[in-house]
């Protein structure tokens, strides 16, 4: 598309919209909040744009929402915390932003979440344990962060998680394993963190891992 400037604020009025997507646009500035009146929209695509600033908390009114893609923009600030009111949303890919702060542990109420990729921003702290209540989630991307402390070993046998990128992060600790017989992990990466201690022989337990 050739349109650019900011995306105006009567985007709102189209509210028998259900796809839009503006990737790679020339559309700039922040997204105004009366994007939160598309209330029929299943699919939000801005991946490659040049929108900058913080999400504005409305995304959380579009509760018919299951593709939301924000990758390789310029937002910033918090994932506002009003996403679990997406209770239909099944993919999540916004890496590569400026986004701050905690993981959202928000997000570990949208049950039917398959797909998280937060990779590339700037999240810090604790990745914590309540992600295990995503029983539908198989992709988990959280690398190129300053995530600290202790890797929960819940995501090892989380029962639909087949892929798990934790690399560049500040992660510490022994690697420890427990109960993954039943790990469905066939991508496990955790490269470039601070873990020491051996390595434990409990490891030969992923019988699903890829050499």
């Amino acid at each position: 598309t050739n349109f650019s400037g900011k995306l105006p604020d009567s985007i709102g009025n189209l509210n028998s919209l259900n796809y839009l997507e503006l990737d790679s646009s020339k559309f700039s500035g922040e997204i105004p909040p009366s994007i939160g009146n598309l209330s029929q929209l299943t699919y939000l695509s801005l991946s490659g744009s040049n929108f900058h600033g913080q999400l504005p908390s409305t995304l959380g009114n579009l509760a018919k929402l299951t593709f939301l893609d924000l990758r390789n923009s310029l937002f910033s600030g918090k994932v506002p915390s009003s996403l679990w009111n997406l209770t239909q949303l099944e993919e999540l890919p916004i890496s590569y932003n400026n986004f701050e702060g905690r993981f959202p542990v928000s997000l570990t109420n949208i049950s039917k979440l398959t797909t998280i990729d937060i990779s590339g921003n700037q999240l810090k702290g604790s990745i914590p344990s309540e992600i295990s209540r995503l029983t539908n989630l198989s992709y988990l991307d959280l690398s190129q962060n300053s995530l600290t402390g202790a890797i929960p070993l819940v995501l090892y046998t989380m029962p639909s998680l087949s892929e798990l990128y934790l690399d560049q992060n500040q992660l510490t600790g022994p690697l420890q394993f427990q109960n993954i017989s039943s790990s469905q992990l066939n991508v496990l990466d955790l490269s470039g963190n601070k873990l020491n201690g051996p390595i434990s022989r409990s490891i030969s337990n992923f019988t699903k891992l890829q050499g």
